[in-house]
């Protein structure tokens, strides 16, 4: 057993391992999260509007989540993109840090944005209708997976869906 003591990396480090090996910077809270102060819980993540219910008051940490477990849902689309177009859910997995993510799809005429609702065991994300994705900044979700082979080989889809590994069709 090791005894080393392990640094942290420093944020500039990690922003520049991200750029090296994904091709992009890793999610942000305050560079890529705007809160839509006409709306509580309102914030926007690149095209994307995210209606959060029951927001604490410091959302850094729910915001955050919520990327990532959007994130983690793409990477999982050779598991719920063969449903398509009648894709309603629920899908459920468990993420990497023993969350438990279920993915819920709303009607056509439900509102055209993303619900997250978050406890400390569970986030529950409800998007519209797969037919409403382009217009609410979820057309990366129709992306099929890459040839590459590598389920996470795109780290932030929602802002790129450039292969890491440079894979190009």
């Amino acid at each position: 057993m090791s005894t080393r003591k392990r640094h942290p990396m420093s944020k500039k480090k990690w922003d520049a391992f991200f750029l090296e090996y994904f091709g992009c910077e890793p999610f942000d809270f305050f560079r890529d999260a705007k809160r839509l102060p006409e709306i509580p819980g309102m914030f926007a993540i690149g095209h994307m509007l995210i209606e959060f219910i029951d927001l604490p008051e410091f959302p850094n940490g729910h915001v955050c989540t919520a990327e990532a477990a959007l994130t983690e849902f793409f990477h999982r689309r050779a598991d719920w993109q063969r449903d398509f177009p009648y894709f309603t859910g629920p899908f459920s997995f468990r993420r990497e840090d023993g969350q438990m993510c279920i993915v819920k799809v709303l009607s056509k005429r439900e509102p055209k944005h993303i619900r997250v609702q978050q406890s400390r065991s569970r986030i529950t994300i409800v998007l519209p209708h797969p037919r409403q994705w382009i217009r609410s900044g979820l057309s990366w979700l129709f992306e099929p997976p890459c040839p590459c082979g590598d389920p996470k080989c795109i780290p932030a889809p929602w802002r790129n869906t450039l292969c890491r590994h440079g894979w190009v069709e």
